[in-house]
């Protein structure tokens, strides 16, 4: 019971346990985490809706540039290209472009065009890799804290 008292925080008149007290008393550690919680939640929230404008309307851009370029209207098929934004779109774009050329240019400028897309989709992501490492760090700390201040207040009991 004593024990409990202690690691509680609490005298021998307030036995009830409070995770409030406790989050107030760990605040040092707990703000840290917390920010790092908030943030990557936020990155990945951000992403989550960049990943899915990038991808939305392809099928329809798709069949417009399909249809345009059947009927021979390249500028038309690049206008539609250039009026989204996206993977597709400018991998199409640059299909496009090389239209007429052997097809392993016209795949490769298509491949570094969507390498080029996706470097930009992810950029920032790097940084929940960053907090998946740090976060737990804080929170170690904060056990060996704990542990640390329950041996003294028993020591201070003896």
């Amino acid at each position: 019971d004593t024990l409990n008292q202690l690691a509680q925080g609490t005298n021998s008149a307030d036995k009830t346990f409070s995770l409030g007290k406790i989050i107030l008393d760990a605040w040092p550690i707990m703000l840290p985490i917390l920010c790092l919680s908030f943030y990557a939640i936020y990155l990945f929230i951000s992403k989550l809706f960049s990943y899915n404008a990038a991808l939305k309307n392809t099928d329809s851009l798709i069949n417009s540039v399909t249809n345009s370029i059947e009927k021979g209207n390249l500028d038309a098929a690049q206008n539609a290209c250039k009026a989204n934004s996206g993977i597709v779109p400018a991998m199409l774009n640059a299909g496009i472009n090389k239209l007429g050329r052997p097809v392993d240019e016209v795949e490769k400028a298509m491949e570094n065009a969507g390498k080029l897309e996706l470097a930009k989709l992810e950029k920032g992501t790097s940084l929940l890799g960053m907090i998946a490492s740090i976060a737990p760090i804080f929170g170690f700390i904060g056990t060996i804290v704990g542990v640390i201040m329950i041996f003294y207040k028993i020591s201070l009991q003896d």
